[in-house]
């Protein structure tokens, strides 16, 4: 898939949600043209968007609202000082990854010449 596909992706399920800018939608009809890939690609995804929208019902705004109560409120300096911790834990481990991997290249390079 080239990369230019990958973002075909991306303008197909904007398109499916009507959410597509103009000119991105002109790309992706310009790319449809030669690319049977995406055609199949936009098919499928306008069929499995269909479908889930034709099976999908309203949910009810009591249970809606129950269920935002029960997700617990973010702190979210200290979710920062966690991850930062994390992050403090981890770079000792990235460094030990850093020297084993200069060995390798080390002793790759050195049985070269054996």
């Amino acid at each position: 898939m080239s990369d230019e596909c990958r973002l075909m992706e991306d303008y197909i399920i904007q398109y499916t949600n009507k959410t597509i800018e103009e000119q991105n939608k002109m790309e992706l009809i310009n790319h449809l043209k030669y690319c049977p890939q995406c055609r199949e690609e936009l098919a499928f995804t306008l069929k499995l968007s269909e479908i889930v929208s034709k099976d999908m019902k309203e949910i009810p705004e009591e249970i809606l609202n129950n269920m935002f109560s029960k997700i617990p409120e973010s702190n979210e300096k200290e979710d920062i000082i966690i991850v930062s911790k994390f992050k403090s834990a981890l770079e000792p481990l990235e460094i030990v990854t850093q020297i084993l991997s200069t060995a390798k290249k080390s002793v790759n390079l050195a049985f070269q010449f054996v």
